[in-house]
C-alpha cells in the first residue's frame, strides 16, 4: 500500500462533477505532479482530498499511511500531516511576513512541533529579505513563497502545492525549484499542481494528467514529455 492513496474519488460543486473517479498514490518523500490546463480539476482534487469540498456529495477514499482520513474535517486532515498552499496564496494582506509566519506557528495542533522562524529563514533566504514587508505589497511569486514557508512551518507529512509556477517570472521559477529541493531533501511528499511540463520535469519524476476531472494519462513525467513531442510532431505531417 502506498504512504499516500486517493481511490476512485468523486467531488461535485453544487451539481457539476468536478473530480471524476480519480485515483492517484504517492509514496512518502516522493514529488507527484499533477498536470492539465485551467479548469482541468486539479485545484479541485486537492481541495476534495483535504475535506473543503461539500462533504455530501463526495465518494471514493482518501488514505495517509493506512488510515482511511475520506470525509475528515479539514482541521483534522491538517492535524495529521496534510498541508495545502492554495492558488490564491490567503497570505494577511495587512500582517507583516514574519507575523503571517508566527500565525501558522501558533495556529499548529499541539501534536506537532513547529519549526522555529529561523529554520523557515534558513531553508527561504527571499522569505527572510521579505520578513517585515505586508502580505499585500507583494508579488505574487512572493506569495507563493511564502505560502509554501507557512505550510512548511507546521511540519506536515504532506504539502500540496497548486498552480505552483503559474505567472511566476524564470528566475523566481528557478527559485522556487530550489526551494522545492529542499523539501524533498526533508522527505516531505510533495504533490504539485501545475500547469507547466516543463516546470514539472525539474521537480517530479512520476505525474498525473487531469482533463474534465479525470486522470487522461499517468506515469513517468518522459513518458508524458515523449507522448506530447510524437503528439506534436504528428500533427506536422
Amino acid at each position: 500500500m502506498a504512504y499516500f492513496e486517493v481511490e476512485d474519488l468523486v467531488s461535485y460543486y453544487g451539481k457539476v462533477e468536478v473530480v471524476s473517479h480519480v485515483s492517484i498514490t504517492a509514496e512518502a518523500g516522493e514529488t507527484v505532479a499533477l498536470l492539465g490546463r485551467n479548469g482541468a480539476g486539479k485545484s479541485a482534487l486537492m481541495r476534495t482530498i483535504m475535506g473543503l469540498s461539500p462533504p455530501l456529495r463526495q465518494s471514493g477514499r482518501v488514505r495517509l499511511d493506512g488510515r482511511d482520513i475520506t470525509g475528515l474535517p479539514p482541521h483534522r486532515i491538517a492535524r495529521l500531516g496534510i498541508s495545502l498552499a492554495p492558488d490564491d496564496h490567503r497570505i494577511f494582506p495587512h500582517l507583516t511576513v514574519e507575523e503571517n509566519l508566527i500565525l501558522a506557528q501558533k495556529l499548529t495542533h499541539r501534536d506537532r512541533q513547529p519549526r522555529s522562524l529561523d529554520e523557515v529563514y534558513d531553508a527561504f533566504p527571499l522569505v527572510s529579505e521579505l520578513r517585515a514587508r505586508n502580505g499585500g505589497v507583494l508579488s505574487g511569486g512572493e506569495k507563493k513563497l511564502v505560502a509554501i514557508a507557512r505550510a512548511m512551518i507546521q511540519r506536515p507529512a504532506i504539502i500540496m502545492l497548486d498552480e505552483t509556477s503559474e505567472g511566476l517570472s524564470p528566475v523566481m521559477v528557478n527559485q522556487l525549484v530550489q526551494v522545492i529541493k529542499r523539501l524533498q531533501a526533508e522527505r516531505i511528499t510533495l504533490l504539485t499542481a501545475d500547469q507547466n511540463l516543463r516546470f514539472c520535469s525539474k521537480i517530479a519524476e512520476r505525474g498525473y494528467v487531469l482533463e474534465r476531472g479525470r486522470v487522461q494519462f499517468k506515469g513517468s513525467i518522459r513518458e508524458f514529455w515523449e507522448k506530447v513531442e510524437a503528439d506534436q510532431m504528428s500533427l506536422m505531417h
